[in-house]
């Protein structure tokens, strides 16, 4: 049975674009979850509190079994929680390997001082997401916007993270770069890490993930898995109602 990592109970915001009602999410170790929801649902604000940008007025957030609050986003980031967004970029003027290593605010690890230590470093870590045969010494401003959320995928293996949301970070995707992130997203996990896909969608996160949170309202309304996705219950769960009959 896998490890709960990350648990949100009844979480309740005063702010926000729709504030949190009743929030509720679990996510297990090496999981890959859907978190979704027609705007506004809370999608948003759930993320907010996770990631310490939004402060709880009521609930609980509980991160590997111990209450937890954080105090702004590097605070979460040092527990281990990293959020990527479809308009995250590289430093343009620093190589790839300066972004990934030199950049790092941990230090729980030994410093790496060396441009041989840190291209050695560099190249694990891209390997890890499938960036193999990427020079170290490539500008980050010569990467694609899909490469470039590689590089930064990396990055947080890197510095330890535990959890990492993607908000919305396909959109501007090729299809064949978003099943080249879904497989490297699978290959994660298996090293235990967890993943949070936010989404104003369901119907295309059900076949790629474990399961799928939804919020509708400002709370959770309801947990889909992939066999569940036929477009009556979609509907019914996105919009709290059934969907009209089709006419011909």
């Amino acid at each position: 049975m896998k490890r709960e990592i990350l648990r949100m109970d009844n979480v309740r915001t005063a702010a926000g674009v729709h504030p949190l009602r009743a929030g509720n999410l679990t996510l297990y170790e090496g999981e890959l979850l859907g978190l979704a929801g027609l705007r506004p649902s809370g999608v948003r604000e759930l993320v907010d509190v996770l990631m310490g940008r939004l402060p709880v007025q009521g609930g609980t957030v509980f991160l590997c079994g111990r209450r937890t609050a954080f105090a702004g986003e590097a605070a979460a980031n040092r527990a281990g929680l990293y959020e990527l967004h479809a308009g995250m970029r590289l430093n343009a003027g620093l190589t790839v390997a300066e972004n990934l290593v030199v950049t790092t605010h941990r230090r729980r690890r030994p410093l790496v001082i060396s441009y041989r230590q840190i291209n050695a470093v560099c190249r694990h870590y891209l390997e890890l997401v499938g960036l193999d045969g990427l020079a170290p010494d490539t500008p980050g401003g010569a990467l694609t916007p899909f490469e470039q959320h590689l590089v930064l995928l990396a990055k947080a293996v890197y510095e330890d993270g535990r959890i990492v949301v993607l908000d919305n970070i396909a959109q501007e995707y090729a299809p064949r770069e978003a099943g080249a992130l879904l497989g490297v997203l699978r290959r994660l996990t298996r090293c235990g890490l967890s993943f949070l896909l936010t989404t104003y969608t369901v119907s295309g996160l059900l076949p790629h993930t474990d399961r799928v949170t939804v919020l509708r309202g400002g709370a959770t309304v309801g947990v889909l898995y992939p066999g569940d996705g036929s477009y009556e219950k979609l509907t019914h769960i996105l919009l709290g109602s059934q969907p009209a009959a089709v006419q011909n």
